[in-house]
């Protein structure tokens, strides 16, 4: 039997430099992400930095650019939050956990969001900064 102390170092995944301040990443909050709105990383990942919101029905989480009602309309939601980490999805999953960052500064010409897709700088959310 081997009862030695073992560390171990997970690998990142994803790019965090959206994160534009050390506010906020001691703060996230979890909530249930409805696989089936998110467009999946090519590992099958839920992107980091993803601008999402909360579907008013469900409770449950998706993206932002969807939820907001036309995908093709390409504009800020108004209280959107962020993915914090990737989250790796298996494949017949309809649902996972997210870590929810809800507020902070954001930089968000780093966000994984589609061309076009623009923040309103002088609005923002309630609680999160975009710089």
């Amino acid at each position: 039997m081997d009862i030695q102390p073992r560390t171990t170092v997970a690998a990142p995944v994803d790019q965090q430099e959206w994160i534009a301040s050390m506010d906020g990443i001691d703060s996230t909050f979890t909530g249930t992400a409805d696989v089936a709105l998110f467009t999946l990383t090519a590992d099958g990942y839920i992107a980091s930095g993803t601008p999402i919101v909360q579907d008013g029905t469900s409770k449950k989480w998706g993206p932002a650019i969807t939820l907001a009602g036309d995908p093709e309309a390409l504009v800020q939601a108004a209280d959107c939050l962020h993915v914090y980490e990737a989250v790796k999805v298996s494949a017949d999953s309809t649902v996972a956990g997210i870590a929810i960052y809800w507020r902070g500064r954001v930089a968000s010409e780093l966000l994984p969001v589609p061309d076009g897709f623009t923040f309103d700088k002088s609005e923002g959310s309630a609680h999160i900064l975009y710089v």
